[in-house]
């Protein structure tokens, strides 16, 4: 299946005018992809917040 790619320039009203038109399993599938998108973003920043080269193996293991 070919798939294009698009990029418009749109508003943040714009968009939302163009979601609230999906049906309403569209926007349930929207909304678990954003939140899968958001939990990804929040996942990244803490594991950056608590990576450090100070510990050992052998002190992690104790």
């Amino acid at each position: 299946m070919l798939q294009n790619t698009y990029q418009l320039p749109l508003t943040f009203e714009q968009i939302l005018t163009l979601v609230k038109q999906l049906s309403d399993s569209d926007k349930l599938l929207l909304s678990k992809e954003l939140g899968k998108e958001t939990l990804n973003k929040k996942l990244t920043q803490l594991l950056e917040v608590f990576q450090t080269d100070e510990l050992s193996l052998e002190e992690i293991t104790e």
